[in-house]
């Protein structure tokens, strides 16, 4: 039974400690989600750019030329200029600007210099900080997962050692009993005597 009792003792005390890394855990999950949540309202605010479906713009093809159309498919002026790629577009503003005269030329260039300038400082940095973070919070939510599964199992560990305990316990104290009942009349000359238990609150 003492040893029981010991067992019973430190995996509880094992089951506060588990409890304590799971709090702080959630926590520090909960910290990096708002440092997500900040950091992508930043990136959305500043740059007008949805961080979780942005993809960097392709610079490798050679010929800026619109999607090509499915096979049959009849479409109007107005879709045609939606469809094309923002490369096109670049690409036939460029050939326009190369025709121009040298001062109007120089003149579009200031003008994209304090368009560029009027951006303010690029985080370059953002995307790489914002996919470390989410790499923490997933190992941390994993780590969360396997202290709550530890804490399931040492439960289960605990409801079988109580229930051992009991069974022990009962079996020890009908054979006390019995024997307290077969010695009392040897002892006192006669009568009768018999052990039996209590009712006590359980719910601590």
């Amino acid at each position: 039974m003492a040893e029981l009792d010991e067992g019973v003792r430190e995996f509880r005390s094992d089951i506060s400690n588990r409890r304590s890394q799971v709090s702080d855990a959630e926590l520090r999950s909960r910290e990096l989600e708002l440092t997500l949540a900040h950091l992508e309202e930043s990136i959305r605010d500043k740059w007008d750019v949805e961080i979780a479906s942005w993809t960097p713009p392709s610079v490798d093809a050679e010929e800026p030329a619109a999607a090509p159309r499915e096979s049959g498919a009849e479409a109007t002026g107005e879709e045609e200029e939606g469809a094309a790629p923002n490369a096109a577009r670049d690409a036939r503003e460029n050939a326009l600007l190369a025709t121009l005269p040298l001062e109007q030329r120089k003149e579009r260039l200031e003008e994209v210099r304090r368009k560029i300038q009027s951006l303010g400082e690029v985080n370059l940095g953002a995307i790489e900080e914002q996919e470390e973070l989410s790499e923490r919070s997933r190992f941390l939510t994993e780590q969360k997962d396997d202290l709550d599964r530890t804490l399931t199992s040492l439960r289960d560990a605990i409801q079988r050692i109580n229930r051992t305990s009991r069974r022990r316990f009962k079996e020890t104290f009908e054979e006390v009993s019995k024997r307290f009942s077969e010695n009392f009349p040897r002892l006192f000359n006669g009568g009768r005597a018999s052990l039996s238990l209590t009712e006590t609150d359980s719910s601590g």
